[in-house]
């Protein structure tokens, strides 16, 4: 596993990104979801661009671990257009309580594709399947109470 890091961190957020070559970005005519394929490792990424350092996307401490991990060429990513349905992967246990609750469901569909996708992140970040199920849940009920905000759907 290599000891340097491969990513480069951005001068004003701190966040750590990989460059997208100018022309893979061309090709994207303004799509800003894309994937980034390194390895066997498949991320959904949103397109980004900056003055300083052109176009990009930011990499999470978690799938940089995995990248690090896996001992995979950064320099070989590939970038293609998102085509899934929600352009990020949804958590089978947010899939299976908005299946089995019409009404959370119902107003999940109604919300925009970049609030679906934070719910979608907030439902899968706990490492536990038992957490997870009760995120989902959570989630559900504070749909239905008419909490749709991500920022706000875990306070009390």
């Amino acid at each position: 596993m290599p000891t340097t890091q491969p990513f480069q961190k951005h001068p004003r957020t701190g966040m750590y990104y990989l460059t997208v070559p100018f022309s893979t970005a061309k090709k994207f005519n303004n799509e800003k979801r894309i994937t980034c394929k390194i390895g066997t490792i498949t991320l959904h990424c949103a397109l980004q661009y900056s003055k300083d350092i052109g176009h990009f996307v930011y990499i999470g401490k978690e799938n940089q671990k995995k990248i690090l991990a896996a001992g995979v060429d950064i320099k070989k990513a590939i970038f293609s257009k998102d085509t899934s349905v929600h352009q990020f992967k949804m958590p089978p246990e947010l899939k299976e309580v908005l299946a089995t609750d019409p009404l959370a469901n119902k107003v999940f569909q109604t919300l925009t594709p970049g609030s679906k996708r934070s719910l979608m992140y907030l439902a899968g970040q706990p490492k536990s399947i038992d957490k997870k199920i009760e995120r989902a849940l959570l989630i559900a009920n504070r749909l239905k109470e008419g909490v749709t905000s991500a920022r706000l759907i875990l306070k009390k």
